[in-house]
């Protein structure tokens, strides 16, 4: 039987919403959105770009483009990026530049490889 998630129906004394045996996944809006205007939920998984500056074999100053993907958390109040690996290293600074939206961790996990 399908419920309509929206309006709640009794069992016994409990109130359901319709999410029981259901795959939804509720997730958190950021209050952000992508570079096209997509709206960056929890659990979203984001690209963008940053510069990473190195020391070449010359001595010299080197800036290198780097693309890079992470997943949206919420973590201690802030959404925040947390970087694929085995540790899954979050970065603890608020949600803030340019990204792409490209997919959840729930439908994509794929992308959210090293």
């Amino acid at each position: 039987m399908d419920y309509d998630p929206i309006w709640p129906w009794i069992e016994d004394t409990e109130i359901n919403w319709g999410f029981e045996n259901s795959a939804s996944v509720l997730t958190q809006y950021s209050g952000i959105k992508d570079k096209d205007g997509t709206e960056i939920y929890e659990g979203d998984i984001l690209e963008f770009g940053y510069t990473e500056q190195s020391i070449g074999k010359d001595g010299k100053p080197e800036n290198r483009r780097i693309q890079a993907r992470a997943k949206v958390v919420f973590y201690e109040g802030m959404f925040c990026l947390q970087w694929p690996g085995e540790d899954g290293y979050i970065n603890k600074y608020p949600l803030v530049g340019t990204y792409k939206v490209v997919g959840n961790i729930f439908q994509n996990p794929e992308l959210f490889k090293n």
